[in-house]
């Protein structure tokens, strides 16, 4: 199959809305413009791949820089179109708009250019890609410390909101 921006869209809302809907998910209740600025700007400053980066400077049309928190700041208005994008009242017009969307609700199969040779709308068939789960057994405990090869995740409890990713 051949997929689209549209169900790249797709994709990221069925992740807004699952992530958003668990009540161990706050960072994204809020849809307000200078929320989702903020937001944003503490991904970035947490550090991000090259990828995202690329998004950044192709969105706001400068590189991120810590330094440039206060030019960063007078663009808040470009959220605007996430906020209603996510809230199913908008369209994305721009993919970049898009790609920016992905890193903040951290749908992991960005940017677009991803999502599309993956051949697959994995999240949306495997909802287990999100991080954030309601509620996390024995049995699937075991299963993500068998599947993490030697990874350290003994201090992991069941209750943790960042859940390691199962591929």
């Amino acid at each position: 199959p051949n997929f689209t921006i549209e169900d790249y869209k797709e994709a990221i809302r069925k992740k807004y809305e699952k992530d958003v809907d668990n009540p161990l998910s706050d960072e994204l209740r809020l849809l307000g413009q200078a929320h989702l600025r903020d937001l944003c700007w503490e991904k970035f400053e947490a550090g991000l791949s090259d990828d995202d980066l690329k998004v950044f400077t192709s969105f706001f049309g400068f590189e991120f820089n810590s330094l440039k928190r206060n030019l960063f700041r007078d663009k808040t208005d470009k959220f605007k179109p996430i906020a209603t994008f996510l809230k199913r009242q908008t369209d994305l017009t721009s993919r970049e708009a898009t790609d920016l969307t992905a890193i903040l609700v951290d749908f992991q199969h960005r940017p677009f250019r991803k999502f599309k040779e993956k051949g697959s709308i994995s999240y949306l068939k495997h909802p287990e890609d999100s991080k954030i789960r309601e509620s996390f057994d024995e049995k699937e405990q075991d299963e993500v410390i068998k599947k993490e090869n030697g990874k350290d995740v003994s201090s992991f409890n069941g209750s943790l909101a960042e859940v390691p990713q199962i591929k």
